[in-house]
């Protein structure tokens, strides 16, 4: 049958991969940085025996070794307006408090959650929602690193809010108040730099809001992610633009979406 929205009964949890990742002490202060690995592994040493520590993740992967290079990071558009936009805040999540105790601890495994209540959202505890954006780009990502030695892909932001919704009532490029035509890719409009713009309102805060969020939709990001590997790394000739089925649109316009399609269908 045809798939009507998300289906929060039948979630699976997959491993945060390749993001940052911290160890802080009670008052705030970072005792060790690290990385989580493929598996979502991570390690910190020389950390204090019994203090009261936790972690918080960073929805952000930075690969400089080598030659396989990316920068990739989930940012809120909607925040510390003011900033210019590659500047705005990464979403971090973080856990309680737990003690180091006296032994070595291999089990510290913690879990975002989506913040469905069952109904509807808890727009406070969407916890996984950037979480998720990174990993599927770093689908996108892996698969071309997988086939290229020499991949540097630069640095890509991934822009999502609650309160990025579709609006065309009012102005619907304006990121500082999350109204958007829909997701889409920009080489560096809004002064963003090369950006993913990803809807995050459940509600819809304008009569004619799909109430479409896109932060569990691989398909929706990694199409996206796919105009910026054209964009960036190889070639577009698409000159942009409204389209949809059914109609008709320019050769290079619809060669672009398609592409768009196979790269989503491809990584995810």
């Amino acid at each position: 049958g045809l798939c009507r929205g998300y289906n929060f009964d039948n979630v699976t949890l997959d491993p945060v991969r390749f993001a940052t990742v911290f160890l802080l002490d009670a008052g705030g202060t970072v005792l060790d940085q690290s990385a989580t690995d493929e598996d979502g592994s991570y390690l910190f040493t020389d950390i204090p025996a019994n203090t009261d520590v936790r972690v918080r993740v960073r929805a952000e992967s930075i690969n400089r070794v080598g030659t396989q290079r990316w920068e990739v990071a989930v940012r809120d558009n909607t925040s510390n307006i003011g900033v210019s936009l590659p500047s705005r805040p990464i979403y971090e999540v973080q856990w309680a408090l737990f003690n180091s105790g006296s032994t070595n601890t291999t089990n510290a495994n913690f879990t975002a959650g989506t913040g469905w209540t069952g109904s509807g959202y808890d727009d406070q505890q969407r916890l996984a929602a950037p979480l998720a954006i990174l990993d599927s780009m770093l689908n996108g990502i892996l698969l071309i690193a997988s086939v290229d030695d020499t991949f540097d892909m630069g640095t890509l932001n991934a822009f999502w809010s609650v309160n990025n919704t579709y609006s065309r009532t009012e102005r619907w490029d304006d990121p500082d108040n999350g109204q958007l035509v829909t997701a889409f890719y920009t080489s560096g409009g809004s002064g963003s730099g090369p950006s993913l713009f990803l809807r995050g309102d459940a509600v819809g805060r304008f009569p004619e809001s799909n109430i479409n969020t896109d932060e569990f939709d691989a398909y929706v990001i990694l199409h996206e992610w796919g105009h910026f590997f054209e964009d960036q790394l190889s070639r577009s000739d698409s000159r942009g633009g409204y389209h949809a089925i059914p109609g008709t649109v320019d050769a290079r316009v619809a060669f672009g979406e398609g592409w768009g399609n196979a790269i989503g269908a491809s990584a995810s």
